[in-house]
């Protein structure tokens, strides 16, 4: 009866096809959590970099911010212009050298005729 058994049964495998199966996968369990770890790592240090470029950029911003604002700030300061003027040799305009540009909207009638030809010829037909 034993040998009749035996043969209905589904065929087992023996312990050591088993075990061997077992440390199978338990290797390449380890191995897929070892290389999911070394691309985790990788991506971390990339990103790492990534942010150490982006705050090199943000410093030379900075400074080139901090640069241009020393510039405009020298250059629109009310002294800055008596400096530059007195660097160039340049003296301040009396009474008698002031220069007036007249506005063309007002004037004679003539010279508003003046604009109004300059304005048509500059234009053009």
């Amino acid at each position: 009866m034993s040998a009749q058994r035996r043969s209905n049964e589904r065929p087992r495998l023996g312990w050591r096809i088993g075990r061997f199966l077992a440390i199978i996968l338990l290797t390449i369990g380890m191995s897929a959590a070892g290389l999911y770890q070394v691309h985790d790592r990788y991506e971390v240090v990339a990103l790492g970099y990534s942010i150490d470029d982006a705050r090199q950029s943000q410093q030379e911003l900075l400074e080139n911010q901090k640069r241009l604002r020393l510039r405009y700030d020298t250059a629109t300061h009310p002294n800055h212009v008596k400096t530059r003027a007195h660097d160039l040799l340049m003296k301040q305009a009396g009474a008698r050298e002031e220069y007036l540009v007249p506005d063309p909207g007002k004037g004679s009638p003539q010279s508003q005729e003046r604009v109004k030809v300059e304005a048509i010829t500059e234009e053009g037909p």
